[in-house]
């Protein structure tokens, strides 16, 4: 009778061995195929627009510096920044090379007076943004319904990414021929309100800074091929009356 419990045990013990022999095989052959799988790693190239997205956030930081943004502040304006590229399908290096010649990224920066309709005016924030001139388009867009609101950061980028986008439509419409150069300087002309060669400069220095030359022109060419398929498309009206 003392021989019973002895035999169970016995073969309780082989039952959990056989179990844990089971279970550990597919483990080691699991833990040899992981090994297998991550022996050939591939290396990804970060893209034209994740280059310029941390050289802009380099620019933000630096100007941030000066303007006295917190680490925060400079967080959301690239945020910002890039929703307005994205909305207006545009590259943030414009966007951005526009808001560091107007003001540096100082949502406080004094732009010089003008003069609007026989009324004295300034700019307003990270865009140097004229309510006067483009009201009318930024309360179609729903972007701002006020001149005050343009003060506030993530709407004065949109505004000006909104303004850079029609900008680009006019001189198309006009000229959709139009070569990399001269889009350039009436692209500057239509933004600043006139053509001024330090304007240019200043801006052409800042985009160098953050890309070559050849970046620069396969952007503009970028703009002008994408909006010229964009023309040349049928809108969703004309193809509803078809």
């Amino acid at each position: 009778m003392k021989t019973a419990p002895f035999i169970v045990t016995i073969i309780f013990v082989a039952i959990v061995s056989g179990i844990g022999g089971w279970e550990l095989k597919p483990c080691i052959e699991s833990s040899v195929a992981r090994e297998d799988t991550t022996a050939v790693r591939t290396v990804s190239i970060p893209s034209d627009r994740d280059m310029a997205r941390e050289l802009i956030r380099y620019d933000i930081t630096e100007s941030g510096r000066y303007a006295g943004l917190s680490l925060r502040q400079q967080e959301e304006y690239l945020v910002y920044l890039e929703d307005a590229a994205d909305r207006y399908d545009l590259p943030m290096i414009i966007i951005h090379t526009v808001a560091y010649v107007e003001s540096g990224y100082n949502p406080m920066a004094r732009h010089p007076q003008i003069t609007v309709k026989g009324k004295r005016t300034r700019a307003l924030g990270l865009m140097g943004v004229v309510w006067e001139y483009n009201s009318k388009m930024l309360m179609r867009d729903s972007i701002a319904t006020t001149r005050l609101e343009l003060a506030e950061p993530r709407i004065n980028l949109l505004a000006g990414a909104a303004i850079i986008h029609y900008d680009i439509e006019r001189i198309l419409a006009k000229n959709p021929n139009i070569s990399e150069d001269k889009f350039f300087d009436e692209l500057i002309r239509k933004y600043y309100g006139a053509y001024d060669e330090t304007y240019k400069s200043r801006m052409l220095t800042k985009m160098k800074d953050i890309a070559s030359k050849q970046w620069i022109r396969r952007t503009v060419k970028n703009i002008l091929t994408s909006r010229i398929v964009e023309t040349e498309l049928p809108s969703s009206e004309a193809l509803a009356k078809n």
